[in-house]
């Protein structure tokens, strides 16, 4: 895995507009994901953080002691929650102007970056966000690593965590797929299959087979061949 880090000189928070693969770069819909990237102080007596998995305390450890030793939190944890206008629109004036980083990664996907330093809109933000509830959406374990970080090290910058942000009344989620691999079967196996049960069977390129997911409609492929199966109202 690679990277780059760069040390802030000020506190700050990031908006990064997140992509499902596969959704157009200009695609208003639900592929992006405006989301407020700071850190947050992890209270668990307070409630504001609510998780809804069971995790291995061993990997939490793990992860702890991975963090410790790296001094980062090389990755934020999910969170979800509703959000007041007064942030929503100081992420609309933040994401009109230029970013302060923006690349393509080798998968293909485009990733821009937008440093949030104004004391005002901190203030907006932090100000918005207190008091709130917020569902975590993934990073169980990361959030446990982040407790026994501040448990071991109280009074330190181990009392906060790396969060990203997503205002569900502004860029609501939705039930993506989930993987699975089926061994010792063909793409043409799965689309007799499919069939056989009354749904449609379609080929096309990758890209606009992703674009295709939806409540109905799940993408199956063998690595060469992309198909996009939509089910019967019967099935959802």
């Amino acid at each position: 895995m690679a990277g780059r880090g760069l040390r802030g000189d000020r506190p700050r928070a990031c908006a990064v507009p997140a992509r499902v693969l596969g959704a157009r770069h200009d695609d208003p819909g639900p592929g992006r994901r405006p989301a407020a990237l700071h850190a947050r102080r992890v209270r668990g007596g307070e409630r504001s953080v609510f998780a809804h998995e069971a995790i291995h305390p061993e990997q939490a450890d793990e992860l702890a002691a991975r963090m410790h030793e790296m001094g980062i939190n090389p990755a934020p944890i999910l969170l979800v929650h509703r959000g007041p206008e007064s942030v929503r629109e100081v992420q609309r004036q933040v994401m009109a102007q230029t970013p302060d980083h923006a690349y393509t990664d080798r998968s293909g996907q485009d990733h821009r970056l937008w440093r949030i330093t104004s004391p005002d809109h901190l203030t907006v933000i932090a100000e918005g966000l207190a008091g709130g509830r917020f569902m975590i959406a993934d990073g169980h374990h990361r959030y446990a690593a982040y407790l026994r970080l501040q448990e071991r090290h109280p009074g330190t910058p181990w009392d906060r965590g790396l969060t990203m942000v997503v205002d569900q009344d502004d860029t609501p989620f939705f039930l993506g797929p989930i993987h699975r691999t089926f061994k010792r079967r063909s793409l043409q196996a799965l689309k007799t299959a499919a069939e056989a049960i009354g749904t449609t069977a379609r080929e096309m390129p990758e890209a606009d087979a992703l674009r295709q997911l939806g409540p109905r409609a799940m993408v199956a492929t063998d690595g060469h061949r992309w198909m996009v199966l939509d089910l019967p109202r019967t099935l959802t």
